[in-house]
């Protein structure tokens, strides 16, 4: 199956759009960590700086890492080194969901993955005032073994939806995981 990825970069706080690459998802292997929410908190506009991140594991664990100092951000590719080591045991949130949703919605991101017109849609519109950055993303193996997120939908003052119906019923059902 080929599939999509979009540029993350090491903050997570890119404004990137998606861009289609010629990968190949391995439908077989779900990842440690399959979905993941990442906010940058803006100091105007929270009171705070730093980020938290919201994850589940392929088991349906929820996890949760928070740092509001605003020193330093922690990439997606060190949480995703860091929950393989077992160092973000004392993440876990104690909430969680069934594993079957999580084996669900990990074949329905593989749907997206193969969407070569997949994209986030960007209005024209940017608000005036700062706003804290929010993107959720799914996360995926390639043929080759190598990490991947794709980007399913983000909040910068707005709501920014993928044109993919399959990818926002992603985002919908995972953000209601987190808030229920």
């Amino acid at each position: 199956m080929t599939g999509c990825a979009d540029k993350v970069s090491e903050s997570s706080s890119d404004n990137s759009k998606v861009v289609f690459v010629d990968i190949d998802v391995d439908t077989e292997k779900i990842p440690e960590i399959v979905f993941m929410k990442y906010t940058l908190y803006n100091k105007y506009a929270s009171g705070n700086e730093g980020y938290e991140v919201q994850f589940t594991d392929r088991d349906g664990d929820i996890y949760c890492i928070q740092d509001i100092s605003g020193d330093s951000y922690y990439s997606i590719t060190q949480i995703y080194d860091d929950f393989r080591a077992d160092r973000l045991e004392d993440k876990k949130t104690g909430k969680s969901c069934d594993k079957s949703e999580i084996d669900e919605n990990f074949g329905r991101l593989c749907e997206v993955c193969s969407d070569k017109d997949y994209e986030i849609v960007k209005s024209d519109f940017m608000p005036d005032v700062e706003y804290d950055s929010v993107a959720w993303y799914g996360c995926y193996y390639d043929k080759d073994g190598e990490f991947r997120v794709i980007t399913l939908h983000k909040s910068e003052g707005e709501s920014l939806n993928s044109n993919s119906e399959t990818a926002n019923g992603i985002y919908s059902w995972f953000d209601g995981i987190l808030k229920s």
